[in-house]
Parts: C-alpha cells; structure tokens; sequence
C-alpha cells in the first residue's frame, strides 16, 4: 500500500494519485 505521484490504471480508468479505492 504505496501512494504514487503517477498515474496508476485501475478497473480500467486511470486514477491518478490514488491507486486504491
């Protein structure tokens, strides 16, 4: 559970900043 400056793709959709629900 690292937060990241980059985009990160989830379910399909790009969320950046936040990686996780």
């Amino acid at each position: 559970m690292a937060l990241t400056d980059q985009p990160f793709e989830t379910h399909g959709t790009v969320r950046p900043y936040y990686p996780f629900d």
